[in-house]
């Protein structure tokens, strides 16, 4: 029984060891970006993207050449509210509130750079700005009826061109033990930290981490004409997806639809929408793929939505515009995401139509 015990102990500790250790480990240890670093990968998250309450500095490459000598480095800096959203601080009555994908999100540049804060300081911090992202819609109105925010006047929601949105789902308070617990933890700081420590020791990223090394695994990105040094998304290896956009036409008509959904939820509670597609970055450098024609898509969906009386802005035209005239960079190298300078020029545009509408005028005063 004795030998048992010894041998049972000499199998765990160093197993227990290691989980306690990768625990304590910053969240950073074994990734090559900050994404990775704070997404939950376990049931600790309690309905939480990222980890909540955290700073994280550390210097980042972009997921379409990462471990390759065509890795761009550089440095963000995230910061995590109290919900695991990525703001300076949690806002419980914004004026804005931003939804959306890991654009809306910031993957791939700093803090300063994410649009909420790009937007905060175009209307010269005279409104609050929240950011929920990356998320659907339908959480705007879980928000809202689990009193987590009060009413915005805005809702600015981005999508990517690449996926089609998701149709309108409505929240219905859970009842019961067990979602009463859950809530209360869920807002317990001592908790929210548990939950990371758990995480980070359950995630099995060392593990993963060695089996990637050995295996030689590195950004899967393709590569574009020679001598542009850019990547584009690899469509392939994703084509599983069924929010993606595979058939023209019928995807066309699902977003124009799911979108225009979006507007008469928020006509029915008075809160002005706009909704701003976010272009591929092989549609904007399309001559670098190389396509012989831009991709028509966004240009398309935007004349639909204008039918349908929906508020767009749409940054393909607007880099369109800007490309003529400057040749600096809308989106990294390295990756699939925009950097600081496109996200300045589409929160330069929000700001103008903000500031344009009688009511915000009245607020901005």
């Amino acid at each position: 029984m004795k030998r048992l015990f010894t041998t049972t102990a000499v199998f765990i500790v160093p197993i227990l060891f290691w989980v306690i250790l990768e625990g304590l480990l910053p969240s950073y240890a074994f990734t090559y970006r900050p994404w990775e670093a704070l997404d939950f990968q376990t049931v600790f998250h309690l309905d939480r993207t990222f980890h909540p309450n955290t700073v994280l500095r550390m210097k980042s490459v972009g997921q379409l050449c990462h471990h390759t000598e065509y890795a761009v480095a550089h440095e963000e800096i995230w910061i995590t509210d109290e919900l695991g959203n990525r703001n300076n601080t949690f806002i419980k009555d914004p004026d804005i509130l931003i939804i959306g994908d890991s654009f809306a999100a910031g993957c791939a540049v700093t803090q300063d750079s994410v649009i909420a804060n790009m937007l905060y300081a175009e209307l010269d911090g005279k409104m609050k700005i929240y950011s929920i992202a990356p998320a659907e819609f339908s959480e705007l109105d879980y928000y809202l009826k689990s009193n987590t925010i009060a009413k915005p006047k805005i809702v600015v929601y981005l999508k990517s061109e690449r996926y089609v949105p998701r149709p309108m789902k409505y929240y219905r308070k859970p009842s019961g033990l067990k979602s009463a617990i859950k809530a209360k933890i869920k807002d317990n700081l001592l908790f929210s930290y548990l939950s990371i420590f758990l995480d980070k020791s359950l995630r099995h990223y060392s593990k993963n981490w060695v089996r990637a090394r050995l295996s030689n695994q590195k950004g899967d990105g393709i590569a574009g004409i020679k001598g542009s040094n850019m990547f584009f998304f690899n469509e392939e290896n994703y084509r599983h997806d069924v929010n993606m956009v595979q058939d023209f036409t019928t995807d066309l008509k699902r977003t124009t639809d799911n979108v225009v959904s979006y507007k008469e939820y928020c006509d029915s509670l008075g809160i002005e929408f706009i909704f701003i597609p976010m272009p591929n970055k092989e549609t904007v450098y399309f001559e670098f793929v190389p396509y012989k024609v831009q991709p028509g898509y966004i240009l398309k969906l935007d004349s639909m939505l204008q039918v349908e009386s929906v508020k767009t802005i749409n940054p393909l035209k607007l880099y369109n515009d800007y490309r003529k005239s400057n040749d600096e960079l809308l989106y990294h190298l390295d990756d699939t995401h925009w950097n600081s300078n496109a996200i300045r020029i589409v929160s330069e545009e929000i700001a103008k139509m903000i500031i344009s509408a009688p009511h915000s005028q009245i607020d901005l005063e």
